[in-house]
């Protein structure tokens, strides 16, 4: 059965201070939806690595998380 690469990693940048990690499928999309967060229009999508499996970007998030990077609050 073969697994699936569909899923990006990613940083969500104002200049060169990251103010949210995260996952997702559409990078394009993610970036636009973030943009419509009060204060954050300004910012950008940095991409980390290629497409990997949904479970390795799981994986990825939580070590990020645990090292502390920030995630915005009440994101679907």
């Amino acid at each position: 059965m073969p697994t699936y690469r569909d899923t990006y990693q990613y940083y969500f940048k104002m200049g060169n201070k990251i103010v949210h990690v995260g996952i997702t499928y559409d990078p394009d999309l993610c970036e636009a939806d973030l943009k419509q967060r009060p204060g954050l229009n300004k910012g950008h999508i940095k991409e980390i690595g290629f497409r990997t499996t949904r479970e390795n970007a799981f994986a990825w998030l939580q070590e990020q998380i645990r090292q502390g990077k920030p995630r915005l609050e009440n994101l679907a």
